[in-house]
């Protein structure tokens, strides 16, 4: 986001949750912070908190070397802001992998080409670039 209005903050809600799941996560619980941020997706959030909720849950299963689940997950978290702007952030490198390491070389194609776009806006995107030759290597 190059906007850093109130809009694209975080609520407070979305921020506790995140912050108990975050626990949970510190203490090795991967699988309760998973539940933690899947019940949150049934309260109401904004389409960016939703995104957001969807790839640490991605993040939380690609730790857990469930690359389906991971996929899965980034996939419906990146799709609802496809279109919208966001901030870089090292964890599309993890996305990517992940989409790799579960052998969706489609969607991995089609992800780090629209994150490899938004260099227009966030020059850190061009720190993704060396993925196109690991994404070729598959």
């Amino acid at each position: 986001m190059i906007n850093n209005s109130s809009k694209d903050k975080a609520s407070k809600k979305y921020i506790r949750i995140v912050r108990k799941a975050n626990l949970y996560d510190g203490f090795l619980m991967k699988n309760k912070a998973i539940d933690i941020m899947t019940n949150a997706l049934k309260q109401p959030l904004t389409r960016k908190e939703i995104s957001s909720a969807y790839i640490y849950i991605g993040l939380l299963y690609s730790e857990l070397k469930e690359y389906k689940e991971a996929s899965d997950n980034f996939h419906k978290g990146l799709s609802i802001v496809e279109r919208e702007e966001f901030r870089y952030s090292p964890n599309f490198n993890k996305i990517i992998k992940a989409f790799i390491k579960n052998g969706d070389l489609e969607k991995a194609t089609f992800w780090l080409d629209n994150l490899n776009r938004r260099k227009l806006y966030d020059k850190k995107f061009k720190r993704l670039g060396y993925l196109n030759s690991y994404l070729k290597k598959g």
